[in-house]
Formats: structure tokens, C-alpha cells, sequence
């Protein structure tokens, strides 16, 4: 997908390292939440829940810090960005919507 975004910006005439970011920013929100999800089955309930929540608020931080840096830093490339995140994020979330899914009827 960072590929694919990377073209597109390229073919756009928008800055390309916005969107490479951008799609990279699914692979860093990917890697927390694999990071929460075994941290999460190593203890109680309520350990569960205080992780999820925690991870959760952790990966929107980042995410949104990533993209308040570069709207602040370089505020035309901040509209590539968000879109080729929200663009890789919908992927993601659709992969993982049949990933889990399958796992679910095993």
C-alpha cells in the first residue's frame, strides 16, 4: 500500500515522502496494536481492558502526533498524508476484518 501511495502521489504531483509517511503511520498503529493485543491476553480481565484502552489511546497519539508535525512543520504535505493514512488505514482495516474473522470460525 505505501507503494501504491507513493505513486499515486507521484502521478498527483504531490509530495511523495507526505504519502510514503502516511501509509507508514499503519504499519507503526499495525505494530502497537499487535503490541497490545499480546499484552492484553497475559493477564485478567480487567488487565485486558486497561491495556486495550491504553493501546488505544497510544496509537491514536501517535498517529496523530505524526500528522500535527507534519501539518505544522509542512503544512501542504499535510493533506497528503492524511489521506494516503486514511487510504492504508481502510485497507488495513478491511484485511483484518477477514483476518480475525477467519480465525473467529476455526
Amino acid at each position: 500500500m505505501t507503494i501504491a501511495g507513493a505513486g499515486v502521489a507521484l502521478a498527483a504531483g504531490r509530495p511523495v515522502w507526505a504519502a510514503v509517511l502516511g501509509a507508514g503511520l499503519v504499519i507503526v498503529y499495525w505494530a502497537l496494536d499487535m503490541l497490545t493485543l499480546r499484552r492484553a491476553n497475559e493477564g485478567t480481565f480487567a488487565h485486558a481492558l486497561g491495556v486495550a484502552l491504553g493501546g488505544m489511546a497510544l496509537r491514536l497519539a501517535v498517529v496523530l502526533g505524526a500528522l500535527v508535525v507534519v501539518g505544522v512543520l509542512e503544512r501542504p504535505a499535510f493533506a497528503t498524508a492524511a489521506v494516503a493514512f486514511l487510504a492504508s488505514f481502510t485497507v488495513y482495516t478491511f484485511l483484518r476484518l477477514f483476518a480475525f474473522s477467519a480465525v473467529a470460525r476455526k
